[in-house]
């Protein structure tokens, strides 16, 4: 018995690293597409477990917080450099720098 593995399709991407604006250019289509110096992370959705650890974790943090801080769940692109743009699980700023 033979088994058939497909190849993911790539020839939209540059060959290049890859920027902020490539990124934008990615089709919406439920997949968590993040950048690590202009490389094309693909991440799977969260398991029911790691979702569950990261809601109290984000409720812990909220009520932790003082005034001055605001918190954030995924999916939230957060841009480093314009080759690296992540989407952290959960995240913590200043309310200034939030724009809230």
């Amino acid at each position: 018995m033979s088994s058939v593995t497909a190849e993911p399709r790539t020839e939209w991407l540059p060959h290049r690293a890859l920027t902020r604006s490539d990124l934008e250019t990615l089709p919406d289509d439920g997949h968590r597409y993040e950048l690590i110096d202009g490389v094309l992370v693909l991440s799977p959705s969260p398991s029911m477990p790691h979702q569950a650890v990261l809601f109290e974790l984000a409720v812990r943090l909220r009520n932790a917080c003082p005034a001055e801080l605001k918190v954030y769940v995924a999916p939230l692109d957060v841009t480093y450099a314009d080759d690296t743009v992540l989407q952290p699980d959960v995240l913590v700023v200043d309310r200034p720098a939030a724009g809230s």
